[in-house]
């Protein structure tokens, strides 16, 4: 748990901080429902964590009180607190054992009804499914600065291609199925990021970067922490994992769990970012896929690409999407594109444009995701 305060400013003050970050976007061209957004987003910036306060959680299932406790301990500097809570079972919880729907537990803070969230209580055996958000699940465009920052802050949050008919399938095949969508961007943006996954995805877990800096791990290797905390809470459940290329930390810590973890991985899906948008220039590295067994990964381009593929009975592939996958670097620029971006600067022709966007990339994403 966590205790912040949300200071509330002016429209103003909020519209000017989003202003910051938009710069394709005039906002006398906003509409409301822009306004809404750049103000919910440029909001993130005042959260203010608490420390040294005392939290209390009451979780009820089905309007039945299941937990009442006072952890006996404050919050850190960073206003959070952990324990285990034991849940009062009063015959409404399940068995946890077996391949089970997750059961969801409406969470309320003791403080206010406004600090709500819902936790599921997942079965020992299974299937979870762990998605990254932008690039897969939310048009983004991370790796375009400035499309990145505008589909941030001045655009509604939209889906990317048919993701939710993809998804919405899945969880119709097998209602077992466990949905954990883990992003690594910042703790502040959580609400904008759930509001978002409930209204198009369907509901589970979260796993997101924490305000948390005070290790090397957690400033540097989130993702991989929340991933290795997931497959070491639930040895028995197989995993599919899905995301895209535009994410180096995927690259590398997806391959991993499948290593570290042997037999739990039983589906990696990769949307190609490159073969699909032109604009993206990022370099990524397959290295990590070499010693994976490539029956156990797909590399796709459409949500279509990801229609009809059995994941509950060891399936991963779709015979129709061409693979090709080599194990090095991607997207590397050529000798050729190099002599140009220095003959004629950052500006000149389109390997200063993929210069350009290569280093922007950079920026942005370690704005949207560190």
């Amino acid at each position: 748990m966590e205790s912040y305060k949300q200071a509330m400013p002016s429209n103003d003050t909020l519209d000017s901080t989003a202003d910051k970050f938009i710069s394709n976007v005039p906002m006398s061209s906003y509409n409301q429902s822009m306004y809404d957004q750049s103000r919910n987003m440029s909001g993130a910036f005042y959260v203010i964590p608490q420390a040294n306060v005392t939290l209390g959680i009451q979780g009820y299932i089905n309007s039945t009180l299941v937990l009442n406790v006072t952890y006996p301990y404050l919050t850190t500097e960073v206003g959070e607190v952990e324990g285990l809570v034991q849940l009062n079972t009063s015959g409404m919880v399940m068995a946890g054992t077996g391949k089970l729907a997750p059961q969801p537990v409406q969470l309320y803070s003791n403080d206010t009804l406004m600090s709500n969230s819902t936790a599921y209580l997942v079965s020992d055996n299974g299937t979870t499914a762990i998605f990254d958000i932008d690039d897969i699940l939310r048009f983004t465009q991370i790796y375009v600065p400035k499309a990145g920052l505008d589909n941030s802050f001045a655009y509604p949050f939209r889906p990317w291609d048919n993701m939710p008919e993809v998804l919405a399938n899945w969880a119709k095949t097998d209602p077992t199925t466990h949905f954990h969508y883990l992003t690594t961007t910042p703790e502040q943006f959580t609400r904008e990021y759930m509001d978002f996954i409930f209204k198009y995805y369907p509901p589970g877990s979260f796993d997101i970067r924490p305000f948390n800096f005070t290790t090397v791990a957690q400033t540097f290797s989130i993702r991989r922490v929340n991933l290795i905390r997931v497959f070491q809470t639930f040895p028995q459940r197989k995993f599919v994992l899905v995301a895209d290329t535009s994410n180096s930390d995927v690259m590398q810590d997806y391959p991993e769990m499948a290593t570290l973890f042997p037999g739990q991985v039983s589906c990696i899906l990769l949307r190609n970012t490159s073969a699909t948008d032109p604009d993206m220039f990022f370099p990524y590295n397959t290295t990590g896929f070499q010693n994976v067994d490539n029956s156990t990964y797909m590399f796709f381009r459409t949500a279509e690409d990801l229609q009809g593929i059995d994941f509950w009975n060891g399936g991963c592939r779709n015979a129709s999407v061409p693979q090709n996958v080599t194990f090095s670097y991607q997207q590397i620029p050529t000798a050729k594109d190099i002599a140009t971006i220095l003959g004629n600067g950052a500006g000149g022709g389109s390997s200063g444009i993929r210069l350009g966007a290569l280093v922007s990339s950079v920026v942005v994403g370690l704005f949207l995701l560190l």
